[in-house]
């Protein structure tokens, strides 16, 4: 996930003028799912016996 997201940054931040500015708006969104993402993951886990 974490290489994933990398990539949507670094395609957003070689976009001149706007991709800087979509990836400041964007990063508070990227880190909302990938939280979420991992608080889903843990939650799912089956509970140690």
């Amino acid at each position: 996930m974490i290489i994933v997201i990398a990539i949507v940054e670094f395609i957003l931040a070689l976009i001149p003028l706007i991709g800087p500015i979509l990836l400041f708006l964007l990063t508070p969104a990227f880190i909302i799912f990938s939280a979420r993402y991992v608080a889903l993951l843990y939650e799912s886990a089956p509970a140690p016996a």
